[in-house]
């Protein structure tokens, strides 16, 4: 993958597709069509595939000209439906998804060897959670975002001996391999909306492809 800026600008586009739906600049981002063109001009930026590119751009042609509360309505539905509850459908941490992929029936959120993983690896890179924050730091947005973080090479990392960029690699290859591909596999295949199908495409070739 061509290493350039918009790297960061694609991993933190991504991290605000997967948050929770809400009113305000996420829905009008999705109808007016920002969240779509921004993606496509990062993804052509980074010259990834076009397949899965055109495959994103037409699932969100679905919502652009749509009514506002009506696209937050149905996507706010799916999201519950997809990853909400005692027993999602899909697990949408890496701790919770790799457990369940190893057999757990019930995982534990939180506080498992994978959640403190990635707690630990942000830890060494200067990120820390804010004590406010009582959810899974390894939700898949967040780990967009310390991804994206990583990609703008922040100068205090490189003066402590560290390549920003080599991390980003080490974190992609030792977490984000380890889940999302199989995370963005389980929601094409049951997601009842062109929102999160479009997405996960993108985000699984994004990871692959890195």
């Amino acid at each position: 993958m061509a290493i350039n800026q918009n790297l960061p600008n694609m991993f933190k586009l991504f991290a605000v597709a997967f948050r929770p739906p809400s009113i305000g600049a996420w829905t009008d981002a999705i109808v007016s069509g920002a969240l779509r063109d921004d993606m496509k001009a990062s993804w052509e930026a980074l010259e990834l595939s076009q397949q899965p590119l055109d495959e994103f751009c037409a699932f969100l042609d679905y919502y652009v000209g749509r009514d506002v509360q009506d696209v937050l309505h149905e996507i706010r539905v799916e999201e519950t439906r997809l990853f909400i509850g005692e027993n999602p459908i899909v697990e949408n941490s890496e701790g919770t998804w790799r457990q369940r992929k190893n057999g757990v029936k019930k995982p534990i959120r939180m506080i498992n060897q994978h959640s403190i993983a990635v707690a630990d690896f942000m830890r060494d890179c200067g990120i820390v959670r804010n004590e406010k924050y009582n959810d899974c730091i390894d939700y898949l947005e967040n780990e967009c975002d310390f991804c994206g973080f990583l990609a703008t090479c922040p100068q205090y990392l490189i003066d402590m001996g560290l390549d920003p960029l080599d991390k980003l690699d080490e974190f992609i290859n030792t977490h984000m391999m380890e889940w999302v591909p199989g995370f963005c596999n389980e929601v094409i295949a049951e997601t009842k909306v062109p929102f999160y199908s479009g997405v996960c495409i993108l985000m699984k070739a994004f990871i692959q492809e890195f």
